[in-house]
C-alpha cells in the first residue's frame, strides 16, 4: 500500500509486531464497512499524492475503495522507505489508541512483498501488472478494493475504528492519511453476535 496502495488496508490493523496472526473462530466472520478517508495535506516533497482515492457505494450498505493516486518520486532507497501504522478504537470519550494494532518504522517493501493478509487482495485491485516496491513515478488505479475479512483474527474489538498509516524516508514524513470504518462480527448465519 503506497500511500495509494495503502489507503487502503484497515486489516493491517490486525498485523502484528511479529507477523503472527491468529485463526479464524469457528462461526465467526466479521463485516468491516468503510467509512472515510482522510489524506494528510501539506507534506514537503510527498511521494504519493493519494487525493483523489475516494469510498464509491457498492450496494446499500458498503463502500469499496476506488480512485485514482500518484507516485511524484521513486528516489527513496527501498531500505529507507518505512511506514508506521497506529489504530485507535472510539470510545464514548474519543479515539484511544491500541497498544496491540500497530506498527512502528517497519521496512514497507518488506511488508508489501511479504505479508500475506492485506497485500494480496490489494494487489488485485491495483491496475498495473508489473507493480514494484518502490512503484515507478506515474499514475495508478484502484478499483472496487474491498478488505477481505476472512483473514480477520477472532479477537478484534467490534466498533468504530480509525487507522493512522504514515509513511516515511528514514525520519522525514512523505505521506500519511487516515482510514476510518466499522468493524462488527458476526455469526455465520450473517447475524450480529
Amino acid at each position: 500500500m503506497h500511500c495509494g496502495t495503502a489507503v487502503l488496508s484497515i486489516l493491517l490493523a490486525i498485523l502484528f509486531e511479529n507477523n503472527v496472526y491468529l485463526a479464524a473462530m469457528p462461526g465467526i466472520t466479521y463485516n468491516v464497512k468503510l467509512k472515510g478517508i482522510e489524506p494528510y495535506e501539506d507534506i514537503k516533497d510527498p511521494v504519493w499524492l493519494i487525493t483523489e482515492m475516494k469510498l464509491k457505494k457498492i450496494n446499500k450498505t458498503h463502500f469499496a475503495i476506488n480512485g485514482l493516486y500518484s507516485v511524484l518520486r521513486d528516489n527513496i532507497p527501498t531500505d529507507d522507505l518505512l511506514m508506521s501504522f497506529h489504530a485507535a478504537q472510539k470510545k464514548s470519550n474519543g479515539y484511544q489508541e491500541s497498544a496491540l494494532i500497530q506498527l512502528i518504522n517497519k521496512n514497507y517493501c518488506d511488508l508489501w512483498n511479504n505479508e500475506q493478509l492485506i497485500f494480496p487482495t490489494l494487489k488485485k485491485s491495483i491496475n498495473a501488472t508489473d507493480y514494484k516496491c518502490p512503484p515507478a513515478k506515474g499514475h495508478y488505479a484502484i478499483t472496487n478494493y474491498i478488505p477481505d475479512t476472512s483473514k480477520i483474527p477472532p479477537n478484534v474489538p467490534e466498533g468504530l475504528w480509525k487507522y493512522t498509516f504514515e509513511y516515511f524516508q528514514k525520519d522525514k514524513l512523505v505521506c500519511g492519511y487516515k482510514v476510518y470504518a466499522e468493524v462488527i462480527k458476526e455469526s455465520i448465519t450473517g447475524g450480529a453476535v
